[in-house]
C-alpha cells in the first residue's frame, strides 16, 4: 500500500499532507534504510520537516538522519531514515503526515512516487490518492495540485473561498458571528457545511 493525500490546494495556504503505507518486507535501521517520497513539486524545502502520526505511530519510524519524528524534505523530494532502534515491519499499515506551505503559483498535480534502499530495496513506484477532488476542485487532493481561488476572504481563523462555483470553507471559523459579503464574487451556491460551527452569519 502507497497513499498519499493532501488537505488543501489553495495557493500560498497550509497543506497538511498525509501518507499512508504497508510494505511485503520489513526495513530496519541496522542497514541503513530510507524511505523517499519524491514529486512534491515546489515543496518548500525544509531540512527538518515535522512528522504527525496518524497510524500504528508512523512517524515515530523515521527521522531526518538525526532526530526522530522528522523528515528532510529537499528538492521535492521527502527523505525519510528509519531511526535508530526502529523498523518498519511487513504487512503492518504506518500513516503519518506533515505540514508545509503551498507554492503561491497555480500547478498541476505531478506522479508522487515512493522507493526504499537498506534492508529491502524496492524502486520507485507511484503512490494513489484515495479522494482525487476536492472542494469542487479537479485533483485538488492530489500533492501538490495547486491553485489560486476566484475569489477568498481570511475570517477569524479560516478562509472562505471558491474556485468559480460553490462557497467553500477551509480551517477552523470563530464561534461568533460577522458579516461575509458575497455579493458579486461569481459564487454559484453555498455548501450546507460552510457555516457549520460558527454563530449568526449574515
Amino acid at each position: 500500500m502507497r497513499k498519499i493525500g493532501q488537505s488543501s490546494p489553495l495557493a500560498g495556504e497550509s497543506n497538511t499532507i498525509t501518507v499512508t503505507i504497508q510494505t511485503n518486507w520489513y526495513l530496519a535501521a541496522t542497514d541503513s534504510s530510507v524511505v523517499t517520497i519524491s514529486g512534491l513539486t515546489n515543496a518548500p524545502d525544509t531540512p527538518s520537516l515535522a512528522l504527525t502520526s496518524v497510524g500504528n505511530s508512523g512517524a515515530d519510524l523515521f527521522s531526518d538522519g538525526a532526530t526522530q519524528g522528522k523528515g528532510a524534505l529537499s528538492s521535492g523530494t521527502l527523505r525519510l531514515t528509519v531511526h535508530t532502534g526502529k523498523t518498519v515491519l511487513a504487512g503492518t499499515q504506518y500513516a503519518f503526515s506533515f505540514t508545509i506551505t503551498n507554492p503561491s503559483s497555480a500547478q498541476d498535480a505531478g506522479t508522487v512516487s515512493i522507493a526504499a534502499s537498506g534492508t529491502a530495496p524496492f524502486a520507485s513506484a507511484a503512490m494513489t490518492t484515495d479522494t482525487a477532488d476536492v472542494y469542487g476542485l479537479t485533483d485538488g487532493g492530489k500533492p501538490l495540485k495547486v491553485a489560486v481561488p476566484t475569489w477568498r476572504e481570511a475570517f477569524g481563523g479560516c478562509v472562505f473561498f471558491s474556485f468559480s462555483g460553490p462557497l467553500e470553507r477551509s480551517g477552523s471559523c470563530p464561534t461568533t458571528g460577522g458579516v461575509l459579503d458575497l455579493r458579486n464574487k461569481g459564487i454559484t451556491s453555498v455548501k450546507n457545511d460552510s457555516f457549520a460551527g460558527m454563530g449568526a452569519c449574515t
